[in-house]
């Protein structure tokens, strides 16, 4: 099967070293900047083409004989679907790792077209909503009823050097955001209301901040759910505090660019590049059983720091299962009911990544 593969981000790098070595796979890169390419491309022996996606053209042209696109370079604003809606369009399957809560939600507009050609378009294939649904699968078996989600993820340390952290953690500072809290939404600022979250070793205790994420929209509708969080946090103390400086100070300033739909491709691209090197997930369910409160954790850690398998897992899940069995269900949704942990821990099973019950 042959696979584009757009962008080389930390999971962009993983999911392409996987396919080359997969002999079910021809793999291609893609691209508007074929050159910057070509280091990786010749590491692991595939074929680099020119993508933009502001370029029907090239779009046309790179989708030749392909099966599958696997988009990580983005961009995952809302609205902007335009290479999933070109796979929509000629029969082209279609995976990426938008995150946002607009985004992944809003890729359901495609569903008629996508039916139409037999094509499945996929959204939320990474950390956000994939692995969490998962995790929050393999736990809510032990609930009556689940009452509270809370998700936070860790990105790798110095996974980017200080500045590019620190341009990611800004982009999320202080826009405005929904979070279900006791079964009413209320409109809180990203990267703000931190509380501490204990990592397993080696990771630790974390100051984590609020962000924008699918999981905000998508687990009240799935679990019912009526408290719904999804946080992050950095290594850096300093950055962390700063950005919640910034956020405190620029709310107002920047609810009226978000509504103005100024920011949200920054927004948007500051939380994919956490998310592409995330080292640890962990998932907090707390609910009702035999009439009784109960708290249950759950924590995929990556004990070896290397970053990129966790994001990257459910997509190379997807494929693998799609050349054995194909794709039985065309249409435009999330990444939620198509994978459980058993198929996630798979692709993870050579790496020193440690699956913790709390």
């Amino acid at each position: 099967m042959r696979i584009l593969l757009l962008g080389d981000n930390a999971a962009g790098r993983h999911i392409g070293t996987a396919l080359a070595a997969d002999a079910a796979f021809e793999c291609l890169l893609g691209g508007p900047e074929p050159k910057r390419l070509r280091p990786f491309a010749d590491q692991i022996g595939i074929d680099v083409v020119a993508v933009d996606d502001a370029d029907s053209a090239s779009l046309g042209r790179a989708f030749d004989d392909v099966f599958a696109v696997v988009n990580i370079l983005g961009p995952f604003a809302p609205g902007n679907y335009a290479v999933a809606q070109r796979c929509a369009a000629c029969g082209v399957h279609y995976l990426d790792v938008g995150s946002t809560a607009q985004y992944v939600s809003g890729v359901s507009s495609l569903n008629r077209r996508a039916k139409a050609t037999g094509s499945l378009v996929v959204t939320g294939a990474s950390v956000v909503p994939a692995v969490s649904a998962a995790l929050v699968d393999y736990l809510a078996t032990e609930f009556d009823r689940v009452a509270e989600i809370h998700t936070a993820v860790v990105p790798l340390e110095n996974g980017n050097g200080w500045l590019d952290d620190a341009r990611s953690v800004q982009t999320l500072a202080g826009y405005p955001m929904r979070v279900k809290q006791d079964g009413r939404w209320r409109i809180t600022a990203g990267w703000s209301e931190p509380v501490r979250v204990d990592f397993p070793v080696p990771i630790g205790p974390r100051r984590m901040y609020l962000c924008d994420a699918a999981d905000l929209v998508l687990f009240p509708q799935r679990y019912g759910a009526k408290t719904v969080t999804f946080r992050a946090g950095l290594a850096r103390p300093l950055l962390n505090y700063g950005a919640a400086v910034v956020s405190r100070l620029a709310r107002g300033r920047r609810a009226a660019e978000q509504e103005a739909k100024a920011e949200t491709l920054a927004t948007s691209a500051g939380l994919q590049d956490l998310l592409a090197s995330t080292i640890g997930i962990r998932v907090m369910v707390r609910g009702l059983r035999d009439s009784e409160e109960i708290a249950r954790a759950v924590t995929l850690i990556s004990r070896d720091r290397g970053a990129g398998a966790i994001a990257s897992s459910p997509i190379l899940a997807l494929l693998k299962r799609w050349a054995r069995g194909g794709v039985t269900e065309p249409g435009a949704r999330p990444c939620i009911d198509l994978l459980g942990l058993d198929a996630i821990k798979a692709e993870l099973m050579d790496r020193d990544i440690v699956l913790v019950r709390s």
